[in-house]
């Protein structure tokens, strides 16, 4: 297993997009942006905004989205899509304090993971998470 950087609360994994760049970091089951900002979190396999919305899944190291196309993966990810080579690590962000955990709506029901790689930009990539 990969570790971007090992912190107090785990290690900050980076999230590779379908090329192979980082898109985003991983820790403790919260996702940060490139910029450190914290924008959603995993629970048990759902991705999920900090306004309770269902964004998608994290199963077996992808991100997937609600159609159950992979977006995106952390190192060891297996059993979809071949992953391309990892590019380059950027800096690794300070991130503060997570947001507190908002009431979860119900969740959709799961897709069946696909190995079609999602041609959108996926969950990873937005701003704002909210709506």
């Amino acid at each position: 297993m990969f570790c971007g950087r090992i912190l107090p609360g785990g290690c900050m994994d980076p999230i590779h997009d379908r090329n192979g760049r980082v898109c985003a970091w991983l820790l403790s089951g919260i996702i940060y942006s490139l910029r450190g900002e914290a924008h959603a979190f995993v629970l048990e396999d759902r991705v999920v905004s900090y306004t309770g919305r269902h964004l998608g899944m994290m199963k077996d190291g992808y991100f997937r989205d609600l159609h159950g196309k992979s977006i995106a993966w952390v190192f060891g990810a297996a059993g979809g899509p071949i992953t391309p080579l990892p590019g380059l690590l950027p800096e690794l962000p300070e991130h503060g304090e997570s947001p507190t955990l908002p009431v979860i709506r119900v969740a959709p029901i799961a897709p069946t993971p696909s190995d079609v790689v999602s041609t959108r930009l996926g969950i990873l990539y937005r701003r704002r998470l909210a709506t």
